[in-house]
């Protein structure tokens, strides 16, 4: 096996900075650091350990540009993707990142250093540009567009790196050593859009590397995932799904055209196979994961059938967030305390959530939505461990994308009309907004984001409490969640 590394020289971090590690390891203290996310931590990772070769660090604007527009590097060399880190303008001005500056990576696992990137340039792309371009859509129901527009920094940071830290992974080198141990001349390296079950195996990898008398690689590469979908970290690749029209971002032979179009650099050949209509749709099989319903054995390997029900637990054991969102005084508070009953049930509420986590918010309108991204974090996290969440607050869609989990995320607009709220306010919050004492108070000096597809909608001043908890347990109860 001697193909050529792309770009000529397999860019091998770890190797190159072996002789100098220690003395590295020492100077990441005295420098200022960022935690990195968990993308970029992958980023990096492939970086040093050659993946990403022949790319010594994170792209600057030069060679950033040129990849988006261009497909290739500054210099010319074929890259598909822009490979760069963002930093948010908070970190730049308090650390004074600028061209020349050295700054510590740390793992987001452990704060462990794991390699230091010398500035090059510090600059603002055109994100909107970038997704057109790289992802052929500005449609954010795309999971990585989603995620440029919702957790993507506006700056980043371009420069070499240099490695610290040896993660324990599988290198490019380390794959290239035991093919050439087993003396294979050919490799097929597969990849799977979804978990692999037996007509994947049989029909693509398997079927292939016979064909042409080769070794099979089977290749775990991940992409991010829709709310429902098996999640990144059990399934072998998370395809971008379809539009918000209902259609598929890409067509079914779009990559193999790409990869053909590109091959003589490629130095490596395309194993191409037509579309299997008669594959099961995953769709489907989330249905019976969710639903705890049987997968047969002619479809799928037992232990693969035995992870993903590792990522399914029974329905009655399953998380999910009741969203409450409505007008301040609209009735969040006695509904959320009225659903406590039954499950052991974790209340979030705005005030609390934004006076005792960490730095506390404001209620400008742009430290709202800072709270309210944290409020469906906290969820999320406190419904995958299994936990009934009922969160109360004017909902957003971002937050909706961090907390809808698993597809068991339930919104319920408490549209109570304002003059109602307004009549029962001993907090006197409406009368003080139009005296101007407050600002950013929805319904008086704000617009309210109504929800645009709540599950419920319930109105205080014509239901009793008692009416619209019954109506919001008949649901999970038809969901099987209580």
């Amino acid at each position: 096996m001697t193909k050529t590394p792309h770009g000529g020289v397999l860019k091998d971090l770890f190797a190159r900075d072996e002789h100098i590690r220690q003395s590295l390891k020492y100077e990441d203290a005295k420098l200022p650091d960022i935690t990195l996310t968990e993308c970029q931590l992958c980023d990096l990772e492939l970086i040093m350990n050659g993946g990403f070769s022949p790319l010594e660090g994170f792209m600057n604007e030069a060679d950033c540009n040129s990849v988006v527009e261009l497909l290739r590097l500054a210099d010319g060399t074929l890259s598909p993707m822009p490979i760069t880190l963002d930093v948010s303008r908070e970190d730049i001005e308090r650390l004074s990142i600028a061209s020349g500056s050295q700054i510590a990576l740390l793992d987001p696992r452990d704060d462990q250093a794991l390699a230091f990137i010398t500035v090059e340039d510090v600059y603002r792309p055109d994100q909107v540009k970038d997704a057109i371009n790289v992802f052929g859509t500005d449609d954010p129901a795309h999971p990585s567009v989603s995620y440029l527009r919702r957790k993507v920094h506006e700056h980043y940071v371009g420069g070499k790196v240099q490695a610290i830290w040896l993660p324990v992974v599988h290198f490019d080198y380390v794959l290239r050593a035991h093919f050439k141990k087993l003396a294979s001349r050919k490799v097929v390296a597969f990849q799977t859009r979804n978990p692999t079950h037996r007509a994947h195996r049989e029909l693509t990898a398997v079927r292939a590397a016979r064909l042409r008398q080769a070794n099979v690689l089977i290749h775990p590469v991940v992409g991010l995932t829709k709310p429902g979908e098996v999640d990144h970290y059990t399934r072998n690749y998370a395809g971008p799904g379809k539009n918000s029209q209902g259609k598929d971002f890409y067509g079914p032979y779009d990559a193999q055209e790409l990869v053909t179009k590109y091959r003589d650099e490629l130095s490596i050949e395309m194993v191409p196979f037509q579309q299997m209509k008669y594959i099961p749709s995953s769709d489907p099989l989330r249905r019976r994961l969710k639903n705890g319903g049987h997968i047969p054995d002619w479809f799928s390997y037992e232990a693969v059938v035995k992870t993903l029900h590792e990522s399914y637990p029974p329905r009655l054991e399953q998380g999910f967030v009741v969203f409450l969102t409505g007008l301040h005084n609209s009735g969040k508070d006695t509904i959320a305390k009225a659903l406590q009953g039954g499950r052991s049930v974790s209340v979030l509420s705005g005030d609390n959530i934004r006076a005792d986590l960490n730095t506390p918010f404001s209620y400008t309108p742009a430290e709202i939505i800072k709270n309210l991204e944290r409020i469906g974090f906290v969820a999320a996290e406190l419904a995958r461990g299994g936990a009934a969440v009922v969160a109360r607050d004017a909902v957003k869609d971002t937050v909706i994308h961090t907390a809808g989990t698993d597809g068991n995320f339930f919104t319920v607009h408490v549209a109570t009309p304002l003059e109602f709220c307004a009549a029962h306010d001993r907090r006197n919050v409406y009368s003080r907004a139009h005296k101007g004492e407050l600002k950013n108070v929805p319904g008086v000096n704000e617009e309210y984001d109504t929800p645009k597809r709540p599950n419920f909608i319930v109105d205080l001043s014509v239901q009793s409490v008692p009416e619209i908890v019954h109506s919001i347990v008949l649901l999970l109860e038809t969901q099987s969640l209580l």
